[in-house]
């Protein structure tokens, strides 16, 4: 398996939490205008998480395949989003973790266990159905 083979391996909200902190650290505020097109402005923290609701979508994709066991990538998800959820929480307490103490990352947290979520319903779903040799409801 070559570097893109491993590297798709690694959960896209891993990708997205690092460009958060790399953004975070490199941009005195994220808050302030980083492309502006006409009259549209965007800033890092809309481009983040529209970043972050795209890679979630597709990251639901992984798991969507028909009788393949996908698990293991929604368990890596799943983790990713533990670590975020840690993160956000050692925030409030610790100031060496301030830049998750932002409603940014509380809303990318969200957006990473809602798609944990859909990603676990979606595969055990699959996995239901190829057992089950046909279509199942509910």
């Amino acid at each position: 398996m070559g570097i893109l083979g491993t590297l798709s391996l690694i959960p896209g909200f891993a990708y997205i939490l690092a460009l958060f902190v790399i953004g975070a650290l490199v941009l005195p505020d994220p808050r302030a205008t980083l492309i502006e097109v006409g009259p549209f402005k965007l800033s890092w923290v809309e481009i983040i998480l529209l970043l972050s609701a795209v890679i979630a979508s597709a990251e639901i994709l992984k798991v969507s395949e028909p009788g393949v066991d996908n698990t293991g990538e929604v368990i890596a998800m799943g983790m990713v989003a533990v670590i975020q959820f840690g993160l956000v929480i050692a925030s409030l307490y610790d100031e060496k973790f301030v830049i998750f103490k932002t409603t940014e990352s509380l809303m990318m947290l969200v957006i990473n266990g809602v798609q944990t979520y859909v990603a676990f319903r979606i595969n055990s779903r699959s996995l239901v159905r190829t057992i089950a040799g046909g279509s199942v409801t509910g």
